[in-house]
């Protein structure tokens, strides 16, 4: 059979199942892009034409130019590209590399448990749950622990909310303070301008990202792996222009944004905070 798909520019599926592998080349040979701009329709009325001339930068990028790379906002830290770049194949995990487990907690109704599985900056596996107590998170990450070889203190856990309660009920991991003070950084001891250990873990990500550094297992379920995307795409700084410290645009604001919490992001984010502090806390069992 054949299939017909159209549309407009955007950053959703049609982007990574289509342009991205269009424009590198890598496009499976049972599939064809074709490019057309509105001007290439000459049963459109021209009024439309000149509507879209006059409209905003963006809109004008994409249904005027056909521009899928309109997107050029600076306050994002992600590049989207990049970001689907996790997805790719092949990955180089680093030598010595350790195992942690990062786990963003439920808080409310429709909130999801994230739980992450690494092998130094190579996602293996992600979990995800419904809302859960917090005896059925510390039990869940007990048992995955113990199936991954992950030891207490390369675990770290949202301490916000229910995942307080986790913390404390499992010797030796870590807690995620997302308000909590910036950290010193392994390398140079210097702080840096950010409003928080959560924007200074986002930031480091980011840079992790960019630079294709995190990658993510293949047979990622495709639900999840959009998820994902979705989520990063909406890390961006607050107030770029302003002299302050550095701070993203609010969970509460994502929130309404996308109608969820951005619960696997916040998960993966977590892992850099090991990245940040570098060393070793004893484990005394």
């Amino acid at each position: 059979p054949t299939i017909l798909e159209t549309f407009n520019p955007a950053k959703n599926h049609v982007y990574h199942r289509y342009y991205k592998p269009y424009k590198e080349g890598k496009l499976p040979v049972y599939r064809l892009f074709i490019t057309a701009l509105a001007t290439d329709n000459t049963y459109l009325d021209p009024s439309y034409i000149e509507q879209l001339k006059n409209a905003d930068k963006i809109t004008k990028e994409r249904l005027l130019y056909g521009n899928f790379e309109y997107d050029d906002d600076p306050s994002k830290i992600f590049e989207y590209d990049k970001i689907l770049d996790m997805f790719s194949e092949g990955h180089v995990i680093e030598t010595g590399a350790k195992r942690y487990i990062s786990c963003d907690v439920a808080r409310f109704g429709e909130d999801k448990t994230v739980i992450i599985v690494w092998l130094g900056h190579y996602i293996e596996k992600i979990y995800h749950y419904p809302r859960t107590s917090m005896r059925e998170v510390r039990d869940e990450l007990i048992r995955l622990s113990s199936l991954h070889g992950v030891y207490p203190n390369n675990i770290i856990v949202d301490e916000d909310g229910v995942g307080g309660g986790v913390v404390d009920f499992m010797k030796g991991i870590r807690g995620f303070v997302n308000n909590s003070s910036p950290k010193e950084t392994k390398s140079s001891k210097k702080f840096h301008n950010y409003a928080n250990l959560k924007t200074q873990c986002y930031f480091k990500l980011a840079e992790k990202v960019n630079a294709g550094e995190i990658k993510i297992y293949e047979d990622c379920p495709l639900e999840v792996k959009e998820l994902i995307i979705e989520d990063l795409e909406q890390v961006a700084q607050k107030d770029i222009d302003k002299e302050q410290p550095i701070r993203l645009v609010p969970k509460e604001e994502v929130k309404e944004r996308i109608g969820r919490s951005p619960d696997f992001s916040d998960a993966i984010m977590m892992r850099m905070y090991f990245d940040i502090i570098g060393g070793y806390r004893p484990y005394i069992a």
